[in-house]
């Protein structure tokens, strides 16, 4: 497996489902996604933090590809849900910058 491409099975899931896929509950040990346009994807059930499988990659590539749906982002263009980003710090200056009153120029008094 390549390892530059890591798109987890929870990635690939909310990417299927923002392009309009429905996951059909089926009482078997596979996930299936169907698309109103007569797509279907069926998948074994992974757990959601594990590495999309090359062949079940190949699968939904095939599939998009062959339906005109879109292409299968790279796993840094989906962001994961778990670990939100945090706000870089704010520095000193940047702090008092705000907070510091405007004062006017002798001059223009």
């Amino acid at each position: 497996m390549n390892r530059n491409y890591e798109l987890t099975y929870a990635q690939l899931e909310r990417f299927l489902k923002k392009l309009g896929y429905i996951r059909r509950d089926v009482k078997t040990k596979f996930r299936v996604y169907e698309h109103p346009v007569g797509s279907l994807i069926a998948i074994r059930e992974f757990p959601d933090s594990a590495p999309v499988n090359s062949f079940h990659r190949a699968i939904v590539e095939t599939d998009l590809r062959n339906f005109t749906l879109g292409e299968l982002p790279h796993p840094r263009a989906v962001k994961p849900r778990e670990s939100p980003a945090k706000p870089a710090p704010r520095t000193a200056t940047a702090a008092t910058e705000r907070t510091a009153p405007k004062t006017k120029h002798p001059s223009q008094t």
